[in-house]
């Protein structure tokens, strides 16, 4: 839980940067949070993050605008960032559950 709450206080950071900044939006720096807390505490504490994620870029795009065409555009491309942060905190968490059992099997295998 303690990474969970890290995560958001960067998720904050960003988007604060974010909101600073109204012609690109910066969604790629929430894989890094998103990658952290899926890997230390699975797949429902990645999906929080990033379901937190996509709230923070509506926030940002609120307080400053956003780079889109339309309104529209802007929720189609938030759907697609904020469904491309679930897919990689489902595989993250995977990948640390596989490791965890590759570790336990070695440890048996070598003593």
């Amino acid at each position: 839980m303690k990474t969970l709450g890290l995560v958001v206080i960067a998720m904050a950071v960003i988007a604060a940067f974010d909101a600073q900044i109204d012609q690109v939006s910066f969604w790629p720096l929430y894989i890094g949070p998103v990658i952290a807390v899926s890997w230390e505490s699975g797949f429902r504490s990645g999906a929080v993050a990033s379901a937190i994620a996509g709230a923070l870029l509506i926030a940002a795009a609120t307080l400053c605008g956003h780079p889109y065409s339309s309104d529209f555009y802007f929720l189609i491309a938030t759907a697609c960032q904020v469904a491309a942060l679930l897919i990689l905190a489902w595989y993250v968490s995977r990948l640390a559950a596989t490791e965890a059992v590759l570790t336990k099997l070695l440890y048996k295998l070598h003593g």
